[in-house]
């Protein structure tokens, strides 16, 4: 088999050709004798992207981010003079005349596989050997966009010199596996399965950045025409996992079931005396439906099969951020001191490594169910589990600052897990307009929330801003500390009004500008503690001040719904994705959440204009008084402002449901197909994400995507829809 296809995109953002992507594949399949067969499956992928430099390989966030933060006042066009201003030349000055970016990817993958019959049908010996090379190169000019701020004044954005760089990555990734499959029924009811094997995985990853400043010709921008500073970078990585795996399967008469599995685990993640770990695995079933003592039970009820399954499972995992976490590196670089005329090499301290590094085990408990009525038109699936993950792999307490390094990683933790999963589905055709109706239903819920249930920490809060993983025995994943917000203050709540004094001082939650002093309109938060001040305390568990927890940010009883039906050649399918429960708090900036709270230049967000004012002290006004810049947050000092801290007020709602995909489709009948010599034609439409019901009380925030938002500015979800056919000849 050989296919290839071409496929071209000009994006949101149209730019010359945008994306142009070619890919070809070639399947064989080689019997050389009765007993050895032989495969390959070769392919080759080629992609070549074109876009302005300002946008990023991820799809351009840094520019819906600079759109999402600019000034709202900011003139669309060129000042009198002929200049930019600043937030024209940030956005559009740049994506015209900022410079260029070209992107080339080449990806080769390539899979040889053997297999030889020692016994036809019974006991076979199979090997392959995959092999995969992406090489990525970026290419990438930065041109300076003037501006001016006032007449005269020119400035620019980004930097003020040219440059050009090249970006080149390489990816090898090799695996082997070789490994033998016995399976045979013996007197009809035994059947046995058993296999043993071996899999190696090598993976090699090289980077290299070369850029120079000083362009002769915007033109030209490449780095043999650059004549200013150049800068080199290299990094390379290796990673080499090898396995010993089997499997051993007994099914007797097809009631009682039995599974027996283990891996021996290697990773060069951990040092030679920790590298390896075994991880066994076994389950069991009881299909009792069919026992002959529950025939009679199982007709009245009208039940097709009724199964019961145990398991017990160990899984390792050794996904670090390093592929060297037990090296210490160092640093290396030139001093800013010159002597004799130069700047000496220097090499920075080590940081710090555990002694002891291993895999990260991972326990499962697992029973289930599983059932089918009405001849099979009805069933469903239900799973309860409880996971153990033992020696977790996360940073150590914050060590004391005397010490002069940070903590490093290591199995410092245990957590414990638990959940549930439930499938319930329905087919069924019946007559409709003397042709076949058939549909089909299928729902999907599940749950599972996680304790720390081993860790020796500092008890820190887990929003702080130390870097501590701030983990604490006892903590819920995801759980969110926050502020009880009782409304806005009124004259009531100060002892003096005209200067400031609160009966209950909150001065502590925000910064130390005198400008945002509290004021009548102000957010007035809970005195929990009764201390007389509203407080962080000392940000831990001990003594958090007035927080408490308000909420969990992990996503709980996530669902989905697949129905399809088909009738007289129509076909239809929708598949429906939620969230059921989960909270979330905006980020500091997260500006289209708080619009003008967060940047005074920021463009308004709908919400603000639902605010207290002294025309209109309302208590159930969105937001307090017009002040800006309220939703900081300061690393330096571990503080944040009244808005940026989190709190019961603006704490969100973050389930959601979303359609997903709709699919319509119509099959030409065969009848007349026929007469025009094909095999079959489909016409059919297709639509993704068309609409959502979200509770966030923000535009443009998606309830799907909402870690690591800066200003809100995620790249925003697209709908898509497509029309097309499916022709067979």
């Amino acid at each position: 088999m050989v296919s290839a296809a071409f496929y071209q995109q000009n994006g949101l953002v149209e730019y010359e050709n945008g994306l142009k992507r070619y890919n070809i594949r070639a399947i064989g399949d080689y019997n050389l004798t009765r007993w050895w067969n032989v495969g390959t499956n070769i392919s080759f992928v080629n992609s070549n992207y074109k876009y302005p430099s300002i946008l990023d390989e991820t799809g351009g966030s840094s520019l819906y981010s600079t759109v999402v933060g600019m000034d709202c006042n900011t003139p669309a066009y060129a000042h009198p003079d002929g200049t930019l201003p600043s937030g024209l030349a940030e956005t559009l000055g740049t994506l015209e005349n900022g410079g260029d970016a070209e992107d080339n990817v080449y990806e080769t993958q390539v899979t040889l596989n053997t297999k030889i019959d020692l016994l036809k049908d019974v006991w076979s010996i199979k090997a392959d050997a995959n092999y995969r090379r992406y090489y990525n190169s970026i290419d990438k000019a930065t041109i300076p966009v003037a501006y001016s701020d006032m007449p005269g004044n020119i400035t620019y954005t980004r930097s003020n010199v040219s440059s050009a760089q090249t970006v080149s990555k390489l990816n090898n990734y090799t695996v082997y596996n070789v490994y033998t499959d016995f399976n045979k029924t013996f007197a009809e009811k035994h059947f046995v399965n058993a296999v043993v094997g071996f899999n190696q995985e090598e993976l090699y990853l090289k980077s290299t950045t070369a850029r120079k400043e000083g362009l002769i010709s915007a033109g030209l921008p490449t780095i043999q025409l650059a004549t200013g500073e150049d800068y080199v970078e290299q990094s390379i990585n290796e990673l080499a996992l090898r396995s010993a795996f089997y499997r051993l399967n007994y099914i007797f008469d097809n009631r009682y079931i039995a599974e027996f599995s283990g891996r021996y685990d290697g990773s060069s993640r951990f040092p030679k005396k920790d590298r390896f770990g075994f991880f066994p695995s076994g389950s069991l079933g009881w299909v009792i439906s069919r026992e002959s003592f529950t025939e009679e039970l199982m007709k009245s009820l009208k039940i097709d099969q009724l199964k019961f399954r145990g398991s017990y499972g160990a899984l390792g995992n050794q996904a670090l951020g390093s592929y060297y976490p037990y090296v210490a590196g160092m640093g290396s670089g030139t001093m800013g001191n010159v002597i004799d005329g130069a700047q000496p090499l220097k090499v920075t301290q080590p940081g710090t490594v555990a002694g002891d590094l291993t895999w990260e085990r991972v326990r499962t408990v697992n029973g289930g169910v599983d059932l089918s009525l009405f001849g099979n038109k009805f069933d469903l699936s239900f799973d309860i589990y409880t996971r153990y993950t033992e020696g977790m792999l996360t940073q150590l307490k914050q060590l004391p600052a005397f010490y002069g390094a940070g903590a490093p990683s290591t199995n410092a933790a245990d957590l414990k897990t638990k959940g549930w999963e439930l499938t319930v589905g329905y087919r069924d055709v019946f007559s409709a307009g003397n042709a076949p109706f058939a549909w089909g239903l299928r729902f999907m819920l599940a749950d599972s929330r996680a304790w720390i249930t081993k860790y020796d920490s500092n008890r820190l809060l887990p929003d702080d801003f130390n870097g501590s993983p701030n983990h604490y025995e006892g903590k819920e994943i995801g759980e969110i500390w926050g502020l009880t917000t009782l409304g806005y203050l009124t004259e009531d709540d100060f002892t003096d009004v005209a200067n400031n004094k609160l009966k209950v001082d909150q001065t502590a939650v925000g910064s130390n500008d005198t400008r945002y002093l509290f004021y009548v309109g102000d957010l007035k938060f809970a005195d929990i503690n009764g201390d007389g001040a509203v407080t962080y305390g000392n940000n831990t568990v001990d003594d958090p001040g007035d927080r408490k927890i308000i909420g969990n940010s992990s996503a709980r009883l996530p669902y989905s719904i697949l129905a399809d039906a088909a009738w007289k050649g129509f076909d239809l399918s929708l598949f429906f994705q939620g969230i059921g429960k989960r909270d979330w708090y905006p980020n500091a900036k997260t500006n289209t959440f708080w619009g003008v709270y967060a940047e005074p230049w920021t463009a308004p967000v709908h919400k603000n204009y639902d605010r207290w004012t002294e025309e209109n002290p309302s208590q159930d006004a969105f937001f307090p008084r017009m002040k800006s810049i309220i939703a900081e947050e300061y690393s330096v000092t571990g503080t944040k402002d009244e808005l940026a801290t989190p709190q019961t007020r603006y704490l969100q709602d973050a389930s959601y449901l979303r359609l997903k995909t709709l699919n319509i489709g119509y099959t030409i009948p065969t009848r007349i197909t026929n007469k025009w010599k094909i095999g079959g034609l489909r016409l059919f439409f297709n639509g993704e994400n068309l609409f959502t019901i979200s509770h966030i009380q923000a535009a443009g925030v998606d309830p799907e995507i909402l870690n690591g938002l800066y200003r809100g500015a995620e790249y925003p979800q697209q709908k898509v829809y497509s029309f097309g056919l499916n022709l067979t000849l």
